[in-house]
């Protein structure tokens, strides 16, 4: 069996929380000896913790799993079946909440009808992702959606909810699962799972390299 079929088993058992190892064992049908081995993987480039014994998963570590799965040849559509959209908005939100932004989720807007899937405000700046669980994708599909996170970006910054959070600059971006080889389209940040989180530490710092709409 492959590192990637026994990856593929392994990321449909995984859930938040502690569980044991024999637990993992059970419910994937693999041998000790093979999950360990992946889990000790795992835990060396901190996508969970593994003590020998117990697993600890957190809400990053499915679609990071994914992300090295693609790396090492899984299929997007496996990996999209996989897991759930909510997945990559969970991952979004705890990267803003860890980098100390304000968070909001499935910010809704009318006239017309808009949503933003996670924001995050900071001093007056806000970042907007837009989460793409997409089992495939190209450059035009990807260029239709910069083109609307762009739109829904610009009217939330018209809207009395940016003014009471005293938001004056907002950056569009998009979330994918795996490293499209491009890192903007149109001028929009596309950021890889595997990369969100230092891509919003360094936000703030990219204005001038990336679209950021301003009052």
């Amino acid at each position: 069996m492959t590192s990637v079929m026994v990856g593929l088993r392994l990321l449909r058992c995984l859930s938040v929380g502690v569980t044991p190892l024999s637990g993992l064992c059970r419910a994937s049908g693999l041998g000790r000896a093979t999950l360990s081995e992946m889990l000790w993987e795992l835990d060396g480039k901190e996508v969970l913790k593994f003590d020998g014994e117990m697993v600890e998963v957190g809400n990053a570590t499915r679609p990071l799993f994914a992300a090295h799965l693609r790396r090492e040849g899984a299929s997007l559509g496996e990996l999209s079946s996989a897991l759930d959209w909510k997945e990559f908005e969970d991952l979004a939100a705890e990267a803003l909440a860890a980098c100390g932004y304000s968070t909001i989720r499935s910010l809704r807007m009318k006239r017309p009808s808009r949503e933003i899937d996670v924001l995050g405000v900071h001093s007056g700046f806000a970042l907007a992702f837009d989460c793409k669980h997409w089992g495939r994708w190209s450059l035009s599909a990807l260029a239709g959606a910069a083109v609307r996170q762009v739109e829904r970006c610009r009217q939330y910054l018209g809207t009395h909810e940016a003014s009471t959070m005293g938001v004056r600059e907002v950056m569009p971006a998009i979330l994918v699962l795996q490293d499209s080889g491009w890192d903007r389209v149109g001028g929009v940040a596309v950021v890889a799972v595997d990369k969100l989180f230092s891509f919003v530490m360094a936000a703030k710092g990219l204005t001038g390299s990336f679209v950021t709409l301003r009052l």
